[in-house]
């Protein structure tokens, strides 16, 4: 499908969407794009165009703290992990600090791997234990 194509289906602007997502100022409309449920694409439409701007704005700012939480100020780690792990997870305790700070290192250099066309045999969850030594 085309991002014309794209745009008439959802009635959204994803041409500069995608222009900005991807940093590239050169797509043309033309551009073809996998769109594996066009049907979902539509609902997202439909919804996008009926839901009030401010409601989307404070839908983003949810999403922005909460994939931010583990950097933010101690605070907000500790609610985080209070209501995420303990209330909806029953885990009793958070990991240390330098354990939390281990598990995110490990997983962006196997996601680097696994982007460079180099993760090894087994996939990533192999790479995972090799790069930790586990």
């Amino acid at each position: 499908m085309s991002i014309s194509q794209l745009i008439r289906l959802s009635q959204l602007p994803f041409h500069s969407f995608m222009t900005l997502a991807m940093n590239n100022d050169t797509l043309s409309a033309d551009t073809i794009v996998n769109v594996g449920q066009p049907e979902f694409v539509a609902a997202l439409g439909r919804l996008m165009r009926r839901t009030p701007l401010r409601t989307l704005k404070d839908a983003m700012r949810y999403t922005a703290l909460l994939s931010l939480a583990g950097e933010l100020p101690d605070e907000f780690v500790k609610e985080y992990f209070r209501f995420f792990g303990t209330v909806l997870s029953g885990t009793p305790k958070q990991p240390e600090r330098w354990k939390r700070c281990q598990a995110k290192a490990i997983g962006w250099m196997v996601g680097q791997r696994q982007a460079a066309g180099r993760g090894g045999r087994g996939g990533a969850r192999a790479d995972r234990a090799r790069i930790s030594g586990e």
